[in-house]
């Protein structure tokens, strides 16, 4: 599905929300196979669209709360999977995502992930160019076990 056939189907969930869920889904499906910040970017916009309108429509307090978990929930999913360099959290562009989703209003000042970015960016931290030669080096180990777990099995004896 396109990122226009994604937008019209958000669309279409201002006059009718029941197939929210299916919309919801496809979204979350396509951040996990993007790669590229402007994907990242327009697939929050239309999460953000769609979750409000969501919010908005619904009555029961319950299903409210439950839409507001699931979205928090999401939320963080998003940001953890734009930040993450082979399985570690990059600093920089956490630092940066939190910059870029504030000003794009779709993250409060005072949230705590801006926080534990200004917090982090400040300490000494691998590069985003350090991680990505570790995640290499580690592709190229392949299925081979590490040091520290050859070591350990030998311990294990």
């Amino acid at each position: 599905m396109s990122f226009i056939d994604l937008s019209k189907q958000v669309e279409s969930c201002a006059s009718d929300i029941s197939n929210w869920r299916q919309v919801r889904k496809e979204i979350v499906n396509r951040h996990e196979i993007s790669s590229r910040v402007d994907e990242y970017i327009t697939l929050l916009s239309l999460y953000k669209m769609l979750m409000d309108m969501v919010e908005q429509q619904l009555s029961d307090r319950e299903e409210i709360e439950i839409v507001k978990k699931i979205r928090k929930r999401d939320y963080r999913s998003f940001i953890s999977r734009e930040c993450s360099v082979g399985g570690s959290v990059c600093i920089d562009t956490l630092y940066e995502l939190s910059l870029r989703e504030v000003e794009a209003g779709r993250m409060e000042i005072d949230h705590d992930l801006v926080k534990l970015a200004t917090d982090a960016v400040t300490v000494p931290h691998y590069s985003r160019e350090q991680l990505l030669r570790q995640e290499e080096r580690i592709k190229k180990i392949g299925g081979k076990p590490s040091i520290r777990e050859r070591i350990l099995r030998k311990f294990r004896k």
